[in-house]
């Protein structure tokens, strides 16, 4: 982790001024920085301009959440897209409590009431077809083998965040700040999206419980338990390809 382009403040100048440039290990895909400890720096080096845009197109229309507020309109530095942001306020968390759990349930159901009346330009990225072509590429057998045993249809209900991992929200006081990172964000299967928060977020049965109730789901622990292992064998194997750890989420589902 951490950055991948190295950035000063002035490469930063034609756009705005800053004095104190703090590189971070946040993030694995892109390059972020803390801007005079007033803001986030993130330097997109996967993206494309239009990603970009579609994410603060879906920010704006999410104002009314706890959602990262975009200081100025995107803007390229050593040829790639960039946004600077408030820093938000709390810390991330190191392990979810159930009151924890809860909030980010209820977030993610009114995010996706907002989300189901908006349209995406990004191609959906969690399908089964690019699950398949990223085992096949990987050459991993396990994850082969518990691609075949899985039996699940996703839809495409509306906009998802897609990495609503623990370490993509703050908390301060126990009160959920903000929730950050939309850059995966695309249509796709609400379910698939409450699963990557039971895969980050919850480490019992009892917490998962505690998600479905406050996204207010009707949908069975066991029914669920198939959209968990679809998005545990996604991340493993993205972990995998980018030869970073994958053991964690791998146990959870393999």
């Amino acid at each position: 982790m951490g950055v991948k382009t190295t950035l000063t403040c002035k490469d930063l100048a034609p756009y705005f001024k800053a004095t104190r440039l703090i590189p971070t290990l946040h993030g694995t895909s892109d390059s972020v920085y803390i801007v005079d400890d007033m803001y986030i720096l993130k330097l997109f080096e996967s993206v494309t301009c239009k990603e970009v845009e579609a994410e603060v197109k879906l920010l704006k229309v999410c104002d009314s959440l706890p959602v990262a507020r975009i200081v100025r309109e995107p803007f390229v530095v050593k040829g790639k897209p960039a946004l600077l942001y408030e820093k938000a306020k709390g810390e991330v968390l190191a392990h979810a409590s159930h009151a924890h759990i809860a909030q980010i349930g209820a977030f993610l159901r009114h995010f996706h009431a907002i989300a189901r009346h908006h349209h995406s330009d990004t191609p959906p990225r969690f399908t089964q077809t690019i699950l398949h072509e990223m085992i096949k590429k990987s050459g991993y057998t396990p994850f082969m083998n518990r691609f075949h045993t899985l039996s699940l249809e996703l839809r495409n209900d509306g906009i998802i965040h897609g990495d609503l991992f623990i370490d993509n929200a703050t908390f301060e006081a126990d009160t959920l700040s903000c929730v950050f990172d939309f850059s995966h964000s695309c249509t796709g299967d609400f379910l698939f999206d409450l699963a990557v928060v039971a895969l980050s977020w919850c480490q019992t049965q009892e917490e998962k419980k505690v998600l479905l109730k406050s996204y207010q789901s009707s949908i069975s622990l066991e029914r669920f338990e198939a959209y968990i292992a679809f998005a545990g064998l996604y991340y493993s194997g993205r972990r995998y390809l980018e030869q970073r750890d994958f053991n964690d989420l791998w146990r959870k589902v393999g």
